[in-house]
C-alpha cells in the first residue's frame, strides 16, 4: 500500500499554522526589543539625574557664608540668588584646581531651548564685574524648567518660610532646586542645606 501523502488543506492549514507562530514570535521580539531600549533610556535618565543632583549637592553643601563688600562698601552675603540664578563661593576639588571660587549657577538661552550651566570665576572678583569665568560648564542639556527658592526664618517671629529671592546676611537653611528636563517628567526636588558657619 502506497504512502498517504498531505493534502492541500492540510499543507495550507500547516502553512497558517506557522505564519501565525512566526507573526506572534517576531511580534513577542519586538516588544522585548522596545522594553529594552525603555529600560536604556530609563536607566540612562536616572544616572544623568543622579550625577547632576550630586555635582550641584556637592558645590552647595560646600558653599561658605562669606561677607564681601557690596554696593556703597556695604557688607553682603557672598550667598546671593533668586528664582533662576544664584551666585555662591564654594571650593573646587584639588585635583581640579582646588581652592574657593565663584560660582554662578543660571540658565543660558540656545536656539533650541535652554540650558542650566555653571561658570566658575575667580573669588577677587564681585559678581557685579564683566569677567571672563575660569570655565562654565554645562551642568544640564535641555532644561524645559528650572526653579530655586530658599527657606529662611523670619528674625521677629521665627517661622520658617519659602522664598524665591535671597540678600540676607546669613545663609538660608534649605535650598530647593526644581528641575524637568525636555521631555520627560520632573525630577524629585533636590533640597541641599549649605553650612551656617565657617566653623561647621
Amino acid at each position: 500500500m502506497a504512502p498517504r501523502g498531505f493534502t492541500l488543506i492540510e499543507v495550507l492549514i500547516a502553512t497558517s499554522l506557522l505564519a501565525v507562530m512566526s507573526l506572534i514570535l517576531t511580534a513577542s521580539l519586538r516588544m522585548a526589543a522596545a522594553s529594552w531600549e525603555k529600560g536604556e533610556v530609563s536607566v540612562e535618565r536616572a544616572s544623568r539625574a543622579l550625577v547632576v543632583q550630586e555635582f550641584l549637592r556637592a558645590r552647595l553643601t560646600s558653599a561658605f557664608p562669606i561677607r564681601e563688600p557690596g554696593e556703597m562698601n556695604r557688607m553682603v552675603l557672598a550667598f546671593r540668588g533668586g528664582p533662576q540664578t544664584l551666585s555662591f563661593v564654594s571650593t573646587l576639588p584639588a585635583y581640579v584646581r582646588g581652592g574657593l571660587h565663584r560660582f554662578r549657577l543660571y540658565l543660558a538661552q540656545r536656539e533650541e531651548g535652554m540650558d542650566l550651566r555653571v561658570a566658575v570665576l575667580p573669588l577677587t572678583n564681585s559678581p557685579q564685574d564683566p569677567v571672563t569665568p575660569i570655565d562654565d560648564v554645562l551642568v544640564l542639556e535641555g532644561v524645559e524648567q528650572f526653579r530655586l527658592s530658599y527657606l529662611g526664618q523670619n528674625e521677629r517671629t521665627g517661622d520658617l518660610a519659602w522664598v524665591e529671592e535671597w540678600n540676607e546676611l546669613a545663609m538660608p537653611r534649605m535650598v530647593r532646586l526644581a528641575i524637568k528636563p525636555e521631555g520627560e517628567d520632573p525630577w524629585p526636588p533636590l533640597m541641599v542645606a549649605p553650612r551656617l558657619d565657617m566653623a561647621r
